[in-house]
């Protein structure tokens, strides 16, 4: 006689399977193909503050100069027509009297000093013809047509905080006789005497005889 055994479930729930996650350890850690880079180390930069401010005072764009000339008609003051003054010694001291530079002014009475730094300084100007003195000081408010120098010929008290190009010199010069060229008329006197009217009159009658006895010795009448 044939048997058949059917298996039938008794709970419809099925009961998984519980998985097991092995363990990663260092022998099983995978290596990575890409490099950490090394830490650079940092050095400790400070700013170091100056215990001073920085000088600001030297400056290549600071000048000084400007004119000597001739005041022909001696009032203080640069006319149009007044010539410069070539040749004058012009030099630069600091205000304690150390000497900075020394130029000369050119044909048209210029001078000038360059790459300064401000301060307080002074000028003086020699050299200047012996017939000629300096002339009034400060004539005018304009310090770009008046004179600035003292009767010694020193511009002293300059503050320097700017170029300054108005230092002028005026400077009156009296020629001498021996170089005047132009002949007043009128003032000509005459080195020799005047002869009076009485001894005008004598050379001519003295002058009458001797003619008169010339021709008569000529017509044998003496």
């Amino acid at each position: 006689m044939l048997y058949r055994v059917v298996v039938e479930s008794t709970s419809s729930t099925v009961t998984p399977i519980p998985v097991i996650t092995p363990t990663v350890t260092s022998e099983t850690e995978p290596i990575s193909t890409v490099a950490t880079p090394t830490p650079i180390p940092t050095e400790d930069i400070s700013v170091v503050e100056p215990t001073s401010p920085i000088s600001q005072d030297y400056d290549v764009n600071l000048k000084l100069g400007d004119r000597v000339w001739i005041d022909v008609n001696e009032n203080g003051i640069q006319d149009n027509k007044e010539v410069g003054l070539k040749g004058i010694i012009v030099t630069l001291f600091t205000e304690n009297g150390q000497k900075v530079e020394t130029t000369t002014t050119n044909s048209n009475g210029y001078y000038l000093f360059s790459n300064l730094s401000r301060g307080n300084y002074y000028l003086s100007f020699r050299n200047i013809p012996s017939e000629c003195k300096f002339t009034i000081k400060d004539a005018i408010s304009d310090d770009t047509k008046d004179s600035d120098a003292d009767k010694n010929g020193d511009i002293l008290d300059i503050q320097l905080d700017s170029s300054i190009l108005s230092n002028d010199v005026g400077v009156v010069c009296k020629s001498s006789e021996e170089n005047l060229t132009d002949c007043d008329c009128d003032d000509y006197e005459s080195s020799i005497p005047a002869l009076s009217s009485f001894y005008l009159t004598l050379l001519f009658i003295i002058f009458g005889f001797l003619g008169f006895w010339v021709d008569s010795i000529k017509r044998g009448s003496i």
